[in-house]
């Protein structure tokens, strides 16, 4: 299952003032400038406490007040608005959309289609004015008794999307690989694991990576896969699974019974989780993981081209 839980108000952690967007995004947003601003602010007052100029007194304190707004005031902001704006329905809510038709604005189908995968039918969370939306192709390939989701998420800067191979086995367990950049907010599920490879481009050398996977999970157990619509109520039965161990994680049911709204601890856990650094020092994490787990898997990620280095080297891939 992707890992998507259902619609929810979109919450924005960072500070709402006016401010400079580049390149579609808020200047704060980029990694680089909020590093830039650090170094600034630690080297300005570095430099005035050595020399106790008067004159470097004032930027010192303008550029306190831009990172306390910029890197400090998310902190208490995102746990607010989450705990006050944020809630999630009693149930994740996908459904089978359509089954006569393959939408070609999903990027990635025709190199299913080359892999061997066949279409089943497209998924959607239901939607709700003011939530985001979620939507899923699924796939399967009868050969290899594997399934796809090319998983596309609806944000503020763009579709957001996710590509997941999946293995379900005779003993009930099964695993994912995707290319994810979300660090886990659970703990590993040893019935359901999933592999992350957020630095792979390429959906072919994705499900090499998902194979190879396999090899080491089919030594004690057998591969399984049904016909496409027992997949897709798979898909959706896992999707509410999904959903109620987020709900429990951090949530609890308001007064009406009608939605699930944040906890105050359950609000400070999820924003403080998704606020710079933490969020670019668990993603940092995510991608450490990966280039350990490939290379165990005799497999090597190329760190500019987002390539398994040996498919670089072959013509025909």
């Amino acid at each position: 299952m992707m890992e998507i839980s259902a619609p929810g108000k979109p919450v924005q952690t960072e500070p709402s003032a006016p401010t400079v967007w580049v390149w579609g995004r808020p200047w704060t947003r980029w990694r680089s400038a909020r590093l830039l601003l650090l170094f600034l602010w630690i080297s300005a007052l570095l430099l005035w406490s050595f020399t106790r100029l008067a004159g470097l007194l004032l930027p010192v304190e303008v550029l306190s007040a831009i990172v306390f707004v910029v890197l400090l005031w998310p902190w208490v902001r995102g746990p607010y608005l989450l705990y006050t704006r944020h809630s999630l329905p009693l149930r994740a809510g996908f459904e089978v959309r359509s089954t006569n038709f393959e939408a070609g604005d999903f990027k990635g189908s025709v190199e299913l289609h080359k892999m061997g995968f066949e279409f089943a039918s497209i998924v959607s969370a239901n939607s709700v004015p003011g939530h985001r939306k979620v939507e899923a192709a699924i796939y399967v390939h009868p050969g290899n008794k594997d399934s796809a989701q090319l998983g596309r998420i609806a944000t503020r800067v763009g579709p957001l999307n996710v590509m997941v191979f999946k293995t379900r086995f005779d003993d009930g367990s099964a695993f994912e690989t995707s290319n994810s950049h979300t660090a886990p907010i659970f703990r590993p599920d040893p019935q359901f694991q999933v592999f992350r490879f957020p630095q792979i481009r390429s959906r072919a050398d994705l499900y090499r990576i998902h194979q190879k996977l396999k090899e080491r999970f089919a030594a004690t157990r057998r591969p399984v896969i049904t016909d496409k619509a027992e997949e897709l109520a798979e898909f959706i039965a896992r999707a509410e699974i999904v959903h109620l161990r987020n709900a429990e994680r951090d949530y609890k049911l308001d007064a009406a019974k009608q939605r699930y709204v944040y906890t105050v601890r359950g609000a400070i856990r999820r924003a403080w989780l998704h606020t710079w650094p933490v969020k670019f020092i668990r993603q940092m994490q995510v991608e450490r993981n990966a280039m350990k787990t490939a290379t165990e898997l005799g497999l090597r990620i190329h760190p500019i081209f987002g390539r398994l280095e040996d498919s670089l080297r072959r013509p025909d891939v």
